[in-house]
């Protein structure tokens, strides 16, 4: 006769022996995180690096954000085929941005006394 289990084998109770250990995943090869997470992250840093450019005789140190959208805008000025139409789009961008943060202040003019003033004549 076998000797018995210390603990129950059943519905939703594995063996001991082919149960996962401690700190294994169930599934080790499972699929790789999103590239767009990564590329999103990337994307951010690179835009955020600082590069060195002289403007009036005097060096400076702006973000590559910075710097395209710089360099967008003079081109653009300029009327550069290319660039316009980025830069219209993003025009487009901007002020539907300023449009929906645009708070709209209304003034209410509630009178101390309910009742319209009387005549005097």
């Amino acid at each position: 006769m076998p000797p018995e289990p210390d603990c129950e084998v059943g519905y939703k109770k594995p063996p001991v022996h082919s149960r996962f250990k401690p700190d294994q995943s169930g599934n080790p090869h499972a699929r790789p995180k999103k590239a767009g997470e990564d590329f999103a992250r990337l994307f951010t840093e690179t835009l955020d690096e600082t590069v060195t450019l002289t403007e009036n005789g005097r060096r400076r140190k702006i973000s590559k954000r910075e710097a395209f959208v710089r360099q967008l805008v003079n081109r653009a000025a300029q009327g550069d085929p290319k660039s316009l139409p980025m830069f219209f789009r993003l025009m487009g961008e901007v002020d539907r941005e300023r449009k929906r943060n645009r708070r709209q202040v209304k003034a209410l003019f509630i009178p101390d006394d309910p009742k319209p003033p009387a005549c005097d004549r």
